[in-house]
């Protein structure tokens, strides 16, 4: 099968694993196809695919940007979106789950509100998943207690830099921001704080480097897939006391602690991986009747195009809005007005197509 992958590329290993002729197109430009200019149309896309590679799914994974491919409704084939941070961009993803004929949500307690049509949807909890993992050589010492990697932007994340600074004053706290293998592979103990409960990738990442995981207990599926003390250590979201008492007690307990995070690594190693949740996308594509989904897909253009329509006039005023901010680029917010002015023209044009 020959699968187009849009947006964050983390499962073309699992599909290319699987046999499958994979071409990706993140929106950063680095993946397989390269596009003059973001957002793109899907029209002008399919120009930068190979000649005569025509796709047999496209799936659409969520960067957590704005929508950045236009038309993705008019496809002829079947249409799939992974969607990660619903609780990030809930207020319009909701509508934006209209265009597809399957919808994959990896934070589970979001399912509901991705539902737009019964009759021609599949919608499916699909939890995120370790993109590798790596080999951990038992002779390089791990020589961090507790790690945390992840971004630590005041700005956007003012809870988490006022927590990781409190636990460092208590307990030896290892923080740091990109590659999160190196750190992992030599951390004991890995840290996880979220944003607003998600199950993001940290959770998987950490366990399958063999670390035992401190996870904050965020619902969204969490304890369907794991259990505390037997795959990693619970606590309560922002309860330092508690983090440091379960960071104590299992650096002293290595026998224990080395025991939970070995079967953390074994039950991700075992079900949470790119081959398995690429997988789990295939059967669901599988089970759907495709011709059938397409028809019904073409039959309800209005109403998809209706709500489409409101989020590009959503993303308008937040472009209108960022331009304003106070920039060290010039040429940056002008970019931020031309794409704000996009949005909108996309906008009127759906309107002026479908007579509103």
């Amino acid at each position: 099968m020959k699968i187009l992958l849009l947006g964050l590329p983390a499962l073309k290993d699992g599909f290319r694993e699987l046999g499958h002729e994979v071409l990706t197109c993140p929106t950063d430009n680095t993946g397989d196809i390269q596009v003059p200019e973001w957002p793109i149309s899907i029209d002008r896309l399919w120009h930068c695919l190979p000649k005569r590679w025509d796709p047999d799914l496209v799936l659409l994974t969520d960067e957590s940007t704005h929508p950045l491919f236009f038309g993705l409704e008019r496809l002829e084939v079947p249409l799939g979106w992974y969607a990660i941070d619903s609780h990030i961009h809930h207020r319009w993803h909701q509508a934006y789950a209209a265009a597809f004929d399957a919808i994959f949500v990896a934070q589970r307690d979001f399912i509901p509100s991705y539902m737009r049509d019964e009759s021609r949807q599949t919608v499916r909890w699909l939890p995120l998943f370790a993109p590798i993992i790596p080999a951990v050589d038992e002779d390089n010492p791990r020589v961090h207690d507790l790690s945390f990697v992840g971004s630590m932007n005041p700005a956007h994340n003012p809870t988490r830099c006022q927590f990781l600074r409190m636990l460092q004053a208590a307990f030896p706290l290892h923080v740091s921001t990109g590659d999160y293998c190196s750190v992992f592979t030599r951390s004991k103990m890995i840290l996880n704080q979220c944003v607003n409960n998600d199950m993001n990738f940290r959770t998987f990442e950490a366990m399958a480097c063999g670390g035992l995981l401190l996870m904050e207990r965020v619902g969204n599926g969490l304890e369907e897939l794991f259990q505390d003390k037997t795959h990693c250590a619970m606590y309560e979201k922002g309860n330092i006391d508690e983090v440091i008492q379960i960071a104590e007690y299992y650096a002293s307990h290595r026998e224990e602690r080395e025991a939970i995070a070995e079967r953390g690594r074994s039950e991700v190693r075992e079900k949470h991986t790119a081959v398995h949740r690429a997988q789990s996308i295939l059967d669901s594509f599988e089970a759907m009747d495709a011709q059938y989904i397409l028809r019904q897909r073409r039959d309800r253009q209005g109403e998809i195009l209706f709500l489409l329509a409101s989020i590009y006039e959503y993303c308008a005023s937040c472009y209108d809005g960022i331009s304003q901010w106070p920039q060290d680029n010039p040429s940056r917010s002008r970019r931020y007005v031309e794409v704000g002015k996009r949005y909108r023209e996309l906008s009127h044009q759906i309107h002026h197509e479908i007579g509103v």
